[in-house]
């Protein structure tokens, strides 16, 4: 049989489609799936011999995420290799300025990085970081294990918890609370909305310790809020990374004394209130736990959106300052609903 050369071309062209069609497809699919590329895990230690766990961490890590939790990864020797193409070296160390520029030439999501420390009682200490591209959020955590007797239950902890971290859900929880212990809330809710809070902690046999008026009109705006979206502690942090282009100051050396000021002042401003947030949110913290009023075992922030349908949270244990818990997407039809899934969550209800 003889086809045409209109029948033939038609062919062709819906061959191609399907091609296409076929093609995005299954890049639409990869993209939906968590992506991670994995850089080295730093030997924070002077001792040699433990070099190859800058590698063997990492990939082992990358492993487990891949077969156990069904991510997309690339361990440092694909990452290096997907970095030279655009030539670019994969470093051992990172500072949080360059992260944004480096993910820029990865196909993934979060790019998780690390260091690790063999302490003298023959634990090994391990930082992770994981930075989220999209949000320029940097999450950090530390987990801890026998060296000679528990690196792979070391390497499933730390995967279980970076598939949690890099869910929908964003969560993180570092330990269980307990009933009849103290918890001071701040929160953008006032009013028969902030008691709605109370009430479902007072149920759940918590004592309550309020950190604000309960007034008709709340002192703590959905503006403010947001200064604890980022927090800071030794076992654990989260904060928001800046972008070289995002932070801009136009001068010359022929501009004039009167701007060159208010560009030196800019400068003060950000660094008082960006590069120090660190320090200034533990003295917030110092300054609740000496405090005899405020005699509390947990801190409890959650900012609300403003239809009170989603929330975020953090918890931070204050006898050492400790963060213990994140949380953001919390999603349900009421306050009560929402506060009830953070309550089940600091209580790991299964």
């Amino acid at each position: 049989m003889i086809l045409s050369i209109k029948k033939i071309t038609g062919y062709l062209i819906l061959i191609s489609f399907i091609y296409v069609f076929t093609i995005n497809a299954r890049a639409s699919a990869s993209e939906s799936l968590n992506s991670a590329a994995f850089g080295y895990f730093y030997n924070a230690n002077e001792e040699k011999n433990l070099n190859y766990l800058e590698i063997v961490l990492p990939n082992a890590i990358s492993n487990k995420l891949k077969k156990k939790f069904s991510f997309r990864t690339l361990n440092p020797a694909r990452l290096s290799k997907v970095l030279k193409r655009n030539s670019l070296l994969l470093k051992k160390k990172y500072n949080d300025i360059e992260l944004p520029k480096l993910s820029s030439n990865m196909n993934t999501k979060y790019f998780i990085f690390g260091d690790f420390f063999l302490m003298e009682n023959g634990k090994i200490k391990v930082k992770i970081h994981i930075y989220n591209s999209k949000t320029l959020n940097l999450f950090t955590f530390t987990a801890y294990g026998e060296l000679q007797t528990e690196i792979f239950k070391l390497v499933d902890r730390i995967a279980l918890r970076l598939s949690k971290i890099m869910s929908p859900k964003k969560l993180y929880l570092a330990e269980a609370i307990k009933r009849n212990t103290t918890v001071g809330v701040i929160t953008n809710l006032s009013g028969s909305d902030l008691n709605e809070i109370y009430f479902n902690f007072l149920k759940e046999q918590f004592y309550v310790k309020t950190f604000q008026a309960n007034d008709l009109k709340n002192n703590i705006s959905d503006l403010y809020i947001q200064n604890f979206y980022q927090v800071y502690s030794p076992s654990a942090s989260l904060v928001k990374v800046a972008r070289n282009r995002d932070i801009k100051t136009f001068y010359t050396i022929w501009t004039d004394k009167e701007t060159m000021d208010k560009v030196l002042e800019l400068k003060k401003l950000y660094e008082k209130y960006a590069s120090r947030f660190k320090e200034k949110q533990r003295k917030l913290f110092t300054s609740i736990t000496s405090n005899p009023y405020y005699n509390t075992d947990y801190l409890l922030i959650i900012g609300f959106n403003d239809e009170h349908s989603s929330a975020w949270a953090r918890c931070i244990r204050l006898q050492d300052k400790s963060l213990i818990y994140t949380q953001s997407n919390i999603r349900a039809k009421s306050i009560g609903e929402i506060t009830q899934k953070i309550i089940n969550t600091l209580l790991d209800k299964k």
